[in-house]
């Protein structure tokens, strides 16, 4: 039987923003699967992924763009045979962290080679000549 669980969320968001949804979620032990779509704003960021009980809780995280302030999230087990549960707990959305400005000392390091092995490329062509 096909169930699902709905809510809008009308708290502080702006349009034209992107947001990222976390929860985590997870089939009843001793049940059978749970088959899991999540939908933001009627657009699926979740279809049809199975849960099963020997997962244990399994985090997701997605990032959605909306357009609107109101935000509406709906969870569907869209299991059609016997009796499966999917369970869901910490449900959030909030704002995606800025992505870092600033290289990583590795990635400076990893240049710095580049360019000294590409000079002394160039050093060895000019003592040839």
């Amino acid at each position: 039987m096909t169930s699902s669980l709905s809510q809008n969320l009308e708290a502080n968001y702006a349009g034209g923003a992107t947001y990222t949804l976390s929860f985590y979620e997870a089939s009843r032990e001793g049940y059978l699967p749970a088959n899991i779509s999540v939908y933001v704003n009627n657009v699926a960021v979740e279809d049809g992924v199975d849960i099963v009980d020997t997962q244990g809780w399994v985090y997701e995280s997605y990032d959605f763009f909306t357009e609107h302030p109101e935000i509406s999230l709906s969870f569907v087990n869209n299991a059609t045979q016997g009796d499966s549960t999917a369970l869901f707990t910490d449900v959030s959305v909030g704002t995606p962290a800025a992505p870092s400005e600033t290289p990583e000392p590795s990635s400076l390091v990893l240049m710095a080679t580049g360019l000294l092995g590409a000079a002394g490329a160039v050093r060895r062509r000019f003592r040839r000549a």
